[in-house]
C-alpha cells in the first residue's frame, strides 16, 4: 500500500494534490488499479488452492471412514464366528461330559472338564491379529 502513496508529498498544504505533483494522481490511480487486480488474482488463486485442498481432505476422510467401517465389519464377523464356535465347542464338551458321567468314566470326565476349563479361560479375542485388524499400522492422525 505504501507504493501507492510514494508519489505524494506528506505536506498537507492547502494546494490540491494535482498542483503539488503534476500527473501524480493518474499514476496513483493506475497503480491502485494494478494493486487491486493483483490482489483479486491472488485471492482467486488462493480460493482455488483451498478448494482443491478441501476436496483432498474430503477424499482422505472418506477413505479413512471406509477403512474404519471395513475394520468394524471384520471385527463384527470375527466375533460372531468365534463366539458361535466357542458356544458349539462348550456345548459339545458338556454333552460329552454328560455321556462320561452316565458311563461313570471318571478319567474321561476329568479330561473333558479340563478341556472345557481351557476353552473357558482362553480369550476369544486372542485371534484378532489374524483378521487384518492391526493397530500396529502407522498413526494416520487418529
Amino acid at each position: 500500500m505504501k507504493d501507492l502513496f510514494d508519489g505524494f508529498d506528506n505536506d498537507f498544504s492547502e494546494k490540491p494534490l494535482r498542483e503539488r505533483r503534476p500527473g501524480g494522481s493518474s499514476d496513483a490511480i493506475s497503480e491502485g488499479i494494478d494493486a487491486a487486480v493483483s490482489a483479486a488474482a491472488d485471492c482467486y488463486k488462493t480460493r482455488e488452492t483451498e478448494k482443491t485442498r478441501r476436496a483432498e481432505i474430503r477424499r482422505d476422510g472418506d477413505e479413512r471412514i471406509a477403512r474404519i467401517r471395513a475394520q468394524r465389519d471384520s471385527f463384527c464377523k470375527y466375533t460372531e464366528e468365534v463366539f458361535a464356535e466357542r458356544r458349539h465347542v462348550i456345548d459339545r464338551a458338556f454333552d460329552s461330559l454328560d455321556k462320561a458321567l452316565g458311563q461313570r468314566n471318571e478319567n474321561a470326565a476329568r479330561d473333558i472338564l479340563s478341556f472345557a476349563n481351557g476353552v473357558y479361560h482362553k480369550s476369544p479375542l486372542s485371534g484378532m491379529r489374524g483378521i487384518g485388524y492391526n493397530r500396529d499400522e502407522p498413526d494416520d492422525g487418529f
